[in-house]
C-alpha cells in the first residue's frame, strides 16, 4: 500500500517525456547532408516532405544508410 502523500506513477522529474520531432528539412540543413544524399536517403526510407522525425531518428537513419551497401 502506498504511503500517503505519494502519487504512485508519477512522473520523477516534470520534464515532458515527448522528445521533440524536427522535418526532415531542419534536420538536413541543421547536420549538413549533400541534396544527393538527401534525395538518397528519402528515397530509401520512403520519406516525404515535411516528415517529422526527432534528431536522434533522424542521425541513427542517416548513419545506416551512408554505412550500408552501394549498389553496382
Amino acid at each position: 500500500m502506498p504511503k500517503k502523500g505519494v502519487t504512485v506513477g508519477a512522473p520523477a522529474t516534470s520534464e515532458p517525456s515527448v522528445e521533440t520531432r524536427l522535418r526532415i528539412e531542419e534536420l538536413f540543413e541543421k547536420h549538413g547532408v549533400r541534396a544527393w544524399q538527401r534525395a538518397g536517403v528519402k528515397t530509401h526510407y520512403g520519406w516525404a516532405a515535411g516528415k517529422l522525425l526527432t534528431e536522434e531518428e533522424f542521425l541513427g537513419k542517416l548513419r545506416a544508410w551512408l554505412k550500408g551497401p552501394q549498389a553496382g
